[in-house]
């Protein structure tokens, strides 16, 4: 992520399936705080990377897989939030 991050940007779209990616394998493992963390910076930077915004498939994903990392925080609220 950090190689890409360097060469390729941190809005580029290679980069941020990666943080996506990273931040799923983090929640596979058990590391919570770290996945919520990274998903939330991946959703942040595909709502302000220029072409994607709210509505694109990509951004939805994040939203979504966030969503999965707060219910398992135990954030239920926000993930209700994010799903709706």
């Amino acid at each position: 992520l950090q190689r890409s991050e360097r060469v390729y940007g941190e809005a580029h779209r290679t980069t941020l399936v990666l943080a996506n990616n990273l931040a799923a394998a983090y929640l596979a493992d058990g590391r919570v705080k770290d996945a919520v963390r990274l998903f939330e910076q991946t959703r942040d930077r595909r709502l302000a990377a220029p072409g994607l915004g709210p509505d694109h498939r990509d951004t939805l994903v994040s939203m979504n897989t966030l969503a999965v990392a707060y219910k398992a925080d135990d954030r239920l609220a926000d993930a209700i939030a994010l799903q709706r």
